[in-house]
């Protein structure tokens, strides 16, 4: 397995332990507890990330219980955090689904997180049509005032760099149906915006035009091969989206029309 894959692992898991011993994570925008979704679902793909990466089944069941543990251990001596018995079995619980998967079923799994559930396979525009979809989905998620953008873009980061290497390997050179990458490029200028809009507007408009055109070097990085490179270029087309949407920010600010 190559560099783009094991970085993207390693980044998996130290983002794991980040948001087990952050204070508050609030990722799904319900209003009910969340706990064993996200548990559940974290814990499942770190199983079938480890999987592949080893390819032997206790092994990676053995590392996976390994790293559940120590994240709530390692609550034990926060303030802020409590150990609980019942996050543990949810970690178990998603581990043990995973290993009912398997080999098989890891490479639906991976599928369907390359495709942006799906989204990839259509025709026409889908890196556009996933990015857009991801940029309503997180305006109205925060409607609810439920949920931590940047909580999102590290956990998204690591899986679309996992999952883009998994698709270059199966499908060839950044295959379009390869669009997680399109979608986490989106979240990162969405971290530092306030929640309006015609901000919102504006971010998915620059970053389509950065993503397509590639601009400023963008497209002497996206010859970069693996999953690094093909995650790269939309993290800089989504930094110039940024930088764009704050320069329209401050020229309108000077006209007096504030956003």
């Amino acid at each position: 397995m190559n560099f783009s894959y094991s970085f993207g692992l390693v980044s998996y898991i130290l983002s794991l332990f980040v948001l087990g011993l952050y204070p508050k994570v609030r990722i799904l925008p319900v209003r009910f507890d969340t706990s064993f979704l996200f548990h559940f679902s974290a814990f499942f793909l770190l199983y079938l990330f480890l999987l592949d990466r080893f390819k032997k089944k206790m092994s990676s069941f053995f590392i996976a219980v390994v790293i559940a543990g120590l994240i709530e251990l390692l609550q034990r001596f926060l303030p802020s955090r409590t150990p609980s018995l019942f996050d543990f079995l949810y970690d178990l619980s998603g581990i043990a689904a995973a290993l009912i998967v398997g080999f098989r079923g890891k490479e639906t799994v991976f599928k369907i997180l390359y495709s942006f559930a799906f989204l990839g396979y259509i025709p026409l525009g889908p890196g556009t049509l996933s990015s857009l979809t991801f940029t309503l989905l997180i305006y109205l998620s925060q409607s609810f005032k439920k949920i931590y953008v940047w909580q999102i873009f590290m956990i998204l980061l690591p899986v679309a760099v996992i999952a883009s290497q998994k698709a270059e390997d199966l499908l060839g050179n950044d295959p379009a149906i390869c669009v997680i990458d399109e979608v986490v490029g989106m979240v990162f200028p969405l971290m530092f915006l306030e929640h309006d809009i015609l901000l919102y507007v504006l971010a998915f408009l620059f970053f389509r035009f950065f993503d397509i055109l590639k601009p400023f070097g963008i497209k002497r990085v996206d010859k970069i091969k693996g999953g690094i490179g093909i995650v790269l270029d939309d993290l800089l087309a989504g930094l110039f989206a940024l930088i764009a949407v704050k320069m329209v920010i401050v020229i309108l600010s000077q006209a007096g029309v504030n956003l």
